[in-house]
């Protein structure tokens, strides 16, 4: 059941990857993100869409989606960095 702070997305093979980016120049030093092991990273935030999130939680990750794709792009210049970049802040926002 999708409720504030528990949101759903389908799984994707994207595995965790986005571990391998500069998380610190994407999300900051402080983002909750760095403690994703990477099992965790590929067991729970592979997402794809469709998403489904309450408003409020849907809001959160994609204002944060939309501050961390360019900075994705940077370090991933190639076909599914926004993807990546997806997963990035659901990490970051711990959803």
């Amino acid at each position: 059941k999708v409720s504030h702070g528990l949101p759903f997305a389908q799984k994707y093979g994207l595995g965790g990857h986005w571990k391998n980016f500069n998380l610190t120049e994407i999300a900051g030093p402080d983002s909750p993100a760095h403690d994703v092991t990477r099992t965790d990273a590929g067991d729970f935030y592979p997402a794809g869409p469709p998403y489904l999130a309450t408003a409020r939680d849907m809001m959160n990750i994609t204002t944060k989606w939309t501050e961390f794709v360019p900075r994705v792009y940077l370090q991933y210049p190639e076909l599914l960095a926004e993807m990546f970049a997806f997963c990035i802040p659901a990490a970051h926002l711990e959803l």
